[in-house]
């Protein structure tokens, strides 16, 4: 599997009404369920990986841990350690925004700050997942099988935290290679580049 099968495999599954209906932080709650038995797995199989991240729209969601309300911010721990910290960070945000009304606002998609002060630009797990490849692995859209050099690109500000992507736009849509792996530590890249990729 290539990092472009499997863009077009999320934005395939994404186009589709069925998949839409699930509220993002549901999906994160069914992902963290799902990830568990593979926790002491490193790394993830492309493979798993893909099948993790399609059973999450379908698959029970758990009960949010109260927990996680209180606690510490998600840090640099590797592995799934880290990969959970941050989910957590993500659905207590989530929560917290709906809670207060923001997530009613009709331009959250310019961005928001969640109560905790963190930024948000993805609040639905379409955008979400479809940003989270683009911005970790690489994106395309059908014209960059031709030559369409004459589409501006758009800029992507800086994000912390997020992992390290080409400056070149054009390279970095159209730059193809095969997925050997996915480390937790890259899936949680992936799972920032979801929350702020634009």
């Amino acid at each position: 599997m290539t990092n472009r099968d499997l863009y077009l495999f999320l934005a395939s599954i994404c186009d589709s009404p069925a998949f839409r209906e699930r509220p993002l932080d549901e999906y994160l709650l069914a992902l963290w369920r799902l990830t568990q038995p593979h926790r002491d797995s490193e790394p993830v199989s492309p493979g798993d990986f893909r099948h993790l991240l399609e059973l999450a729209f379908t698959a029970e969601v758990p009960p949010y841990p109260e927990e996680w309300r209180h606690r510490a911010e998600a840090g640099d721990s590797p592995g799934y350690a880290g990969w959970e910290a941050v989910l957590a960070e993500q659905v207590t945000d989530l929560r917290e925004m709906a809670a207060s009304g923001a997530l009613e606002n009709p331009h959250r998609y310019f961005g928001l700050q969640s109560p905790r002060r963190h930024s948000w630009y993805n609040f639905d797990a379409a955008t979400y997942l479809e940003c989270a490849a683009a911005g970790t692995f690489g994106a395309w859209i059908p014209a960059d099988d031709l030559d369409s050099e004459s589409t501006p690109p758009p800029t992507f500000p800086p994000r912390p935290d997020t992992p390290p992507v080409e400056n070149d736009y054009q390279t970095l849509r159209r730059s193809i290679h095969t997925l050997t792996t996915i480390p937790w530590d890259l899936f949680r890249g992936f799972l920032r580049a979801g929350q702020w990729y634009e």
